[in-house]
């Protein structure tokens, strides 16, 4: 996920690609884990990134990492069973570390097994230190955007200035990312 290494060779690629682009803007559809902004990030690329993505999930990191932080909170006919999080969305770090850990935490969102229960039980017990493991990582990403837009991604190109530099990762199955948090 986001806060996972960036394998070396997606950073060669992304230099091989980006480093001889004559711009001071490179715009990413399709953002995802922010993986692309990332390594632009830490090879010093010193214009405006913008970014795209539609899930929550992605919307989420996208908003974090322009300084705005997402607006969350806990759905009313979730309250009963995850009401609790809403202390834990206090600030925007503790509500994208929030984000972060739900991903796990709500794989089995309506599934009623052992394995599940046990899951929600393990991560409901441990929330507190893994929340502020969280919290503590993401205050060290270095990485922001200049813009975010949460939308599709050929509406994103629209925007997007021609003299800017453009690059994306589309998801590779139907369903994409979508798929993936869509228990988020």
């Amino acid at each position: 996920m986001f806060l996972g290494s960036i394998p070396e060779e997606m950073r060669s690629m992304v230099a091989e690609i980006t480093k001889p682009w004559p711009v001071k803007e490179i715009a990413v559809g399709c953002s995802g884990n922010f993986t692309i902004e990332r390594v632009l990030s830490e090879q010093g690329f010193s214009g405006v990134v913008r970014s795209n993505d539609v899930t929550l999930y992605s919307c989420s990191l996208g908003q974090w990492l322009t300084g705005l932080g997402p607006a969350l909170a806990v759905r009313p006919e979730y309250m009963d069973d995850y009401g609790w999080l809403e202390k834990y969305m206090a600030t925007p770090d503790d509500t994208m570390a929030t984000v972060l850990l739900a991903t796990r935490l709500l794989e089995g969102l309506g599934k009623d097994n052992p394995y599940y229960r046990r899951m929600r039980e393990g991560y409901t017990s441990q929330w507190a230190g893994l929340h502020a493991k969280t919290v503590a990582k993401i205050r060290k990403v270095a990485c922001r955007v200049g813009s975010f837009y949460g939308g599709d991604v050929v509406d994103f190109i629209e925007t997007v200035p021609e003299s800017a530099g453009f690059v994306s990762f589309p998801p590779f199955y139907k369903g994409g990312y979508e798929k993936m948090f869509e228990n988020l």
